[in-house]
């Protein structure tokens, strides 16, 4: 709780800013506790919502999350006896907010960090914030799913997400942004691809950090002339990885000819 308080003191005000569709005077927990709730799954590592669930209400879990959320034992709502929400509730309760409005925590929390300073050691030659961009499966959707994705070789749907990370101290690694990349173009009906999802994700990470210098890492996918000229024009440095044995037309270098001794 220290921790999270001297690092990120506003954390549980963006939390409570976040869309609320409820009914206030008929919910026994604030915003923030439901979001709290979502975290401690996750880092609670229980591998599933029930495996969480069945431990929620053990030990000192309520008093812990109460102090974290900013909701104490004796908010008048608990009666003086403080407790969980059940993972379908904060499930519900996310389904109904806005994922872009979610998606801008990490980037107040960057900002967070930026202001103290964090990220200097860090920075490439004392001046340049590395930047990571790299494409991931998001999740694996049932067979015969029709919204977006590609298919795989079991028929199955994948969904894609590209991913922005700041390179941190000792090997840390800070998420930033994202974007999707399952966008079906209704005209065309092609697929989405990474390259044109870092486009759109380069135009937001702009407009949020103009000034700020930026070193782009990625890997041999992002070596071509859009990705090249979009770095030029934001001023950014950007680092490519090329395999070994491909040259910058990525082919094949030609073998010498054997030669014979006579």
């Amino acid at each position: 709780m220290r921790v999270v308080r001297a690092a990120f003191p506003r954390l549980n005000d963006w939390l409570n800013d976040l869309p609320d569709p409820r009914v206030q005077e008929m919910c026994l927990y604030s915003a923030a506790h439901l979001w709290w709730q979502v975290l401690a799954t996750y880092l609670c590592r229980k591998g599933s919502r029930n495996g969480f669930d069945q431990q929620r209400q053990s030990g000192q879990a309520p008093w812990n999350l109460g102090a974290l959320c900013g909701q104490p034992p004796e908010d008048p709502r608990f009666g003086g006896q403080p407790a969980v929400t059940c993972s379908d509730n904060a499930a519900h309760h996310a389904s109904r907010v806005d994922p872009e409005r979610v998606a801008r925590l990490p980037v107040l929390l960057f900002r967070e960090l930026l202001q103290r300073r964090l990220f200097d050691s860090a920075r490439l030659l004392d001046r340049w914030y590395v930047l990571i961009a790299d494409g991931s499966v998001k999740e694996k959707c049932r067979r015969g799913f029709e919204q977006g994705g590609k298919s795989g070789q079991d028929g199955a749907r994948y969904r894609y997400v590209l991913q922005v990370s700041v390179a941190g101290p000792a090997g840390t690694l800070f998420p930033l942004m994202h974007e999707e990349m399952d966008v079906v173009n209704p005209e065309t009906e092609k697929q989405d691809c990474e390259l044109n999802c870092f486009q759109r994700l380069s135009q937001r990470l702009k407009r949020e950090f103009p000034k700020l210098p930026i070193c782009l890492v990625a890997d041999a996918l992002y070596c071509c002339q859009s990705i090249v000229a979009t770095c030029q024009l934001f001023d950014w440095k950007y680092i490519v990885t090329l395999k070994e044995g491909w040259n910058m037309f990525f082919a094949p270098r030609p073998r010498p000819p054997k030669t014979t001794t006579p």
